[in-house]
């Protein structure tokens, strides 16, 4: 079931965008680091990304971030294009750079509001929501599609590798923005659902129908991912495929426990 609407903002999770370069702040403008569990792929040409992704309500401390997306990657190490499209929550403080609050994004539609709070989120044991996000190159530029909604685009010349050239890299997953500048203390904001994955579908958040773009256009399903936690004590991810759901991943955690100090 997937479930948004343009309304006004209220606690809980919103649908975001954000195209990752220099003039869009970074999170860690004050210190800080990331945490990530993500699947990737790379190695190939891809034109774009698809997932149907699950929506929860994270608990997050101030100044901290904990964002649940894919990413479509070019470029170089030393010229790096991301384009990224999911939700966060942020407990509303200014962490960054998202939405229409960028330049940059075209925005074409208005069947849903960017930044708005979606009216639904899963439950542990209960309601499971999810929406469907796809990134693909077009003619204009790479195009943003919510559901079956086309929302706009982020014009090639925004980009120096991307502008020309397919992705690299896609991955898929959540991310942690941790606060602390020096790195030794974990935080308390969770990823996901804030339950780690072997607590299993229904209590851990999942990605699932992961699927690329191809030369010709046409999604397909994944060639050899991995996955990779940068802290599994605090953050994990679980990489599997199914007839139903294709490839998925069950990801997240609490952050700080007692493995995870």
């Amino acid at each position: 079931m997937s479930r948004a609407n343009s309304i006004p903002k209220t606690k809980g999770s919103s649908f975001q965008t954000a195209l990752s370069n220099p003039e869009l702040s970074s999170f860690a403008a004050g210190g800080g680091f990331r945490q990530y569990a993500t699947a990737s792929v790379s190695g190939d040409k891809y034109y774009g990304a698809k997932a149907l992704i699950n929506l929860w309500a994270p608990s997050v401390r101030p100044n901290e971030v904990s964002s649940s997306q894919l990413w479509v990657v070019g470029g170089s190490d030393s010229d790096t294009n991301v384009i990224l499209a999911g939700w966060h929550g942020d407990n509303y403080e200014s962490t960054g750079c998202y939405n229409l609050q960028c330049q940059g994004f075209v925005q074409t539609s208005n069947k849903f509001a960017l930044g708005a709070p979606f009216p639904e989120l899963s439950n542990i044991d209960g309601l499971q929501v999810e929406f469907s996000v796809t990134i693909f190159k077009g003619q204009a530029g790479w195009f943003l599609q919510l559901n079956e909604f086309i929302l706009g685009y982020w014009p090639f010349s925004l980009f120096s590798s991307l502008n020309n050239n397919p992705a690299s890299s896609i991955q898929w997953g959540g991310m942690v923005f941790n606060s602390q500048i020096d790195g030794k203390e974990s935080t308390t904001t969770q990823m996901g659902s804030g339950q780690f994955p072997d607590e299993g579908i229904r209590r851990a958040s999942y990605m699932r129908q992961l699927q690329i773009v191809d030369e010709n256009f046409i999604l397909r399903g994944l060639d050899s991912p991995t996955a990779l936690a940068s802290q599994p004590n605090c953050y994990n991810i679980e990489l599997a495929n199914d007839l139903n759901w294709g490839d998925y991943i069950l990801f997240g955690g609490p952050g700080r426990n007692p493995n995870c100090p």
